[in-house]
C-alpha cells in the first residue's frame, strides 16, 4: 500500500478529512523531492572535503620545501655576511610570518589551506630565528630550554589560526626536547621533561575544546592515541630512575588514561569502549605481567639517595588523581559486572607497599592475578564482552609463561600448551549460532599453535634436549629445573578451572564444528603433559594422533560440505608426512608417490566439495 492509498483509507475510517489528507500528501511530495538534491549536496560537499585534505596535504609539503630551502641558500652564505646582515636576515621570516598570519586572520579566516601552510611557516621561521640568533650572539641560557622556547613563540598560532598541523609540530617539539642534552648542567636544566611538561599544558586548552566538541572527528580519534602515548612515551625517555620507578609511574598514567577514557566526558554514546580506553587497558594488562617475571621488583629503593630523579613525586600526584577519578566515577555510576574491573586497578598497592617494606609478596602477588582474571572472565563471559574477555587471558597466559619463565625444564612445555587451549576454550561464550560450522581467523591460528605443539613433540630430538643424565653424571649436585609445589598447585588450579569453564560452555563448544576442536584443544596439553612425566619416548603417538584427526576432519569436511576443515585437515597430513619424511624407512620413489598422492588430494577433495555444494543449490 503506498502513502496515497494509506490515506485514502485513513480518511474513508474518519481519521482524518480531506483538507488533512491533501496536506500530508503534498508535504510528502515536496520531501521527497528534496531527497536527490540533498543527496547531491552531501555528495558534492564529501568530494570537496577530499579534494581540501589532499590541497592541504600539498600545501603544507610546499611550504616545508619552501622554509629548508630558504634555509639553505642563507646557510651558504652565512660566514661572509656581518652581524646586523646576520639579525636582519634572522628577523626577516619571523617579519613576513607574522604578516602572513594577520592576513590569514582577517582575510582568509575561514580558508583551512591558509591557516595550515601559515602556521607551519610560522613554525619554521621561528625555529630558524631562535637558532640563528643563538649561533650569532651566543645567548647563554637558550640553548637549555630552545624547543620550550620555539613551542612557547608558536603557542599563538595554534590559538588564533585554530591549526591543527601547528598541534602536532608543538608535540614533535616535546619528543625532540625529551632527546636535547642541556649545555648547562646545573638546577633545573637537568631535567629536560619540565620544558616538556610545559608545553604539554600549554596545549591542554585545545585538547579540552578537542575533546569537547569531538570535531572533527578524525582528529578526535587521533589524539585519544597520541596525547597517552606521547606522555607515556615521555616518562620512559626521560626517566633516570630505577626500573621499579618507571614502572609504577608508567602503571599510574595508564590507569589515569583508562579513567579518563571510560569517563562521562570521553565515553561514546553507545557506551562502546573508545580508542584511548582500549589502548590504555591494554597497557594495564601488560604492565601487570611485568611484575610476574621477576621475583624481586625492587620498590624499597625507590627512594634512595642516588636515586635525583624529580618525576617521582608525581607518583602521589598521579596517584592521588586516579583515586579522585574512581571517586568521580562510581559515584555517578552503579557497580555493575561491566564496570567492576576498574577496582582492579588498585591490585597492585598493597603488594607494592609490601615490598617497599621488605616483604616478599611475589607469590601472593599470583594469587590475586590469577583470582582477579579469573572473576573479569567470568562476568565478561556472561555479558559476552570481548574486549575485557582477551586482556584477562593475557594476564592468565603470562601467569603460566612467567612459570616456564622462572624456572624452565621439561614442564615448561607443558604450560606454554596451555595458553592456545585457553584462548579456545574460554572465549567459547563468544561463538554465536551463525559461526556454529565455520572457524574463524583467529581459531585458525590458536589450532596452528597447538598443531605446532604437536609437531614439535613428535621429535625425539626435542625430548633429548631435556634429558639432564650427562650432568648427574658429572655433577652430582646438579638438580634439574622444575616447578615448585606452589607454582604446581597454581598450574593444577588453572586446568581445574579450564575444565570447569568447558563443563559451563559446553553447549557452544560441542556445537561449534561438533565439539572437534574443543575436544582436541583438550587432548593436546593432556598428551604433551603425559609425554613430560612419562620416562618412555612416546614421540609416534603424537604423530599417529595428528594423522587420525587429519582423517576425522577429512571425514567431516566430506559430510558437511566445508572446505576450510577440508583444507586444514589435508594441509595437517601433509605437514605430518612432511616432517616424517627422514624418519620413515621407506624408499624414496615411495615416499615421493604418497607426496603425490596427497597434493592430489587436495584438488579432490576441494572438487568433490563444490560439486556436492552445487547439487545441494540446486536441490
Amino acid at each position: 500500500m503506498n502513502l496515497k492509498d494509506f490515506l485514502e483509507d485513513c480518511k474513508q475510517e474518519n481519521i482524518i478529512d480531506q483538507a488533512t489528507m491533501d496536506r500530508m500528501y503534498a508535504h510528502f511530495l515536496v520531501k521527497k523531492e528534496q531527497q536527490p538534491i540533498q543527496a547531491q549536496n552531501l555528495q558534492a560537499v564529501s568530494k570537496q572535503s577530499s579534494g581540501n585534505g589532499l590541497i592541504i596535504t600539498v600545501s603544507i609539503i610546499g611550504v616545508f620545501l619552501i622554509g629548508f630551502g630558504v634555509i639553505y641558500l642563507f646557510a651558504h652564505n652565512w660566514d661572509e655576511l656581518s652581524r646586523p646582515a646576520k639579525t636582519i636576515l634572522s628577523l626577516l621570516p619571523v617579519f613576513l610570518s607574522a604578516l602572513a598570519n594577520i592576513f590569514t586572520v582577517t582575510k582568509r579566516k575561514d580558508n583551512v589551506i591558509w591557516q595550515e601552510s601559515t602556521a607551519i611557516s610560522t613554525f619554521l621561521a621561528v625555529g630558524s630565528m631562535l637558532g640563528l640568533i643563538l649561533q650569532v650572539y651566543q645567548l647563554p641560557g637558550i640553548e637549555n630550554y630552545f624547543y620550550t622556547y620555539w613551542c612557547i613563540l608558536c603557542l599563538p598560532v595554534v590559538y588564533l589560526l585554530r591549526s591543527h598541523s601547528a598541534v602536532f609540530c608543538a608535540m614533535a617539539l616535546m619528543l625532540m626536547n625529551l632527546f636535547s642534552y642541556p649545555m648547562d648542567q646545573s638546577a633545573i636544566y637537568q631535567v629536560p621533561w619540565f620544558g616538556s611538561l610545559i608545553m604539554f599544558f600549554a596545549l591542554v586548552p585545545y585538547l579540552k575544546r578537542l575533546f569537547t566538541l569531538r570535531q572533527p572527528e578524525s582528529l578526535f580519534v587521533t589524539h585519544q592515541i597520541v596525547v597517552p602515548f606521547l606522555i607515556c612515551l615521555s616518562a620512559i625517555i626521560s626517566m633516570r630512575g630505577s626500573d621499579s620507578s618507571i614502572w609504577l609511574i608508567l602503571f599510574l598514567l595508564l590507569a589515569n588514561f583508562h579513567l579518563f577514557g571510560t569517563s562521562r566526558f570521553l565515553r561514546n554514546a553507545n557506551r562502546q569502549p573508545n580508542a584511548m580506553a582500549i589502548l590504555s587497558y591494554t597497557g594495564l594488562s601488560l604492565s601487570l605481567t611485568y611484575l610476574l617475571l621477576y621475583n624481586k621488583w625492587g620498590f624499597d629503593k625507590i627512594l634512595q639517595a642516588e636515586n635525583d630523579d624529580y618525576r617521582l613525586i608525581f607518583i602521589p600526584i598521579l596517584f592521588a588523581l586516579g583515586l579522585v577519578q574512581l571517586f568521580i566515577y562510581f559515584s555517578k555510576e552503579k557497580i555493575t559486572a561491566s564496570n567492576l574491573y576498574k577496582l582492579l586497578l588498585l591490585l597492585p598497592v598493597p603488594f607494592i607497599v609490601m615490598d617497599y617494606f621488605g616483604v616478599n609478596s611475589f607469590r601472593y602477588y599470583q594469587v590475586a592475578i590469577l583470582i582477579g582474571a579469573a572473576i573479569v572472565v567470568h562476568f565478561a563471559q556472561e555479558r559476552k564482552d570481548g574486549w575485557q574477555i582477551y586482556p584477562a587471558l593475557g594476564l592468565l597466559a603470562m601467569l603460566i609463561f612467567s612459570f616456564s619463565y622462572i624456572n624452565g625444564g621439561i614442564m615448561s612445555f607443558f604450560l606454554l600448551s596451555l595458553i592456545p587451549s585457553m584462548y579456545y576454550l574460554v572465549p567459547a561464550a563468544l561463538i554465536d549460532e551463525k559461526s556454529k560450522n565455520t572457524l574463524s581467523a583467529d581459531q585458525i591460528v590458536i589450532l596452528s599453535f597447538q598443531i605446532l605443539f604437536l609437531i614439535i613433540a613428535s621429535f625425539g630430538g626435542f625430548w633429548a634436549l631435556f634429558d639432564y643424565t650427562p650432568y648427574l653424571s658429572i655433577h652430582a649436585t646438579f638438580v634439574p629445573p622444575s616447578m615448585n609445589p606452589f607454582q604446581a598447585a597454581l598450574t593444577g588450579i588453572i586446568c581445574f578451572g579450564l575444565i570447569l569453564n568447558v563443563v559451563k560452555l559446553r553447549k557452544q563448544l560441542f556445537s561449534h564444528v561438533n565439539g572437534l576442536f574443543a575436544l582436541f584443544s583438550l587432548a593436546v596439553p593432556a598428551l604433551i603433559w603425559i609425554g613430560c612425566i612419562s620416562s618412555v619416548g612416546l614421540q609416534h603417538m603424537y604423530s599417529i594422533f595428528l594423522l587420525v584427526l587429519g582423517v576425522i576432519l577429512l571425514v567431516y569436511s566430506a559430510i558437511k560440505s566445508n572446505l576450510t576443515v577440508a583444507n586444514l585437515s589435508l594441509g595437517l597430513i601433509g605437514l605430518v608426512m612432511a616432517c616424517r619424511f627422514f624418519d620413515l624407512k621407506m624408499s624414496l620413489t615411495v615416499k615421493g608417490v604418497l607426496f603425490i598422492l596427497i597434493g592430489s588430494s587436495f584438488f579432490v577433495a576441494n572438487y568433490l566439495i563444490l560439486k556436492n555444494r552445487k547439487h545441494e543449490n540446486r536441490n
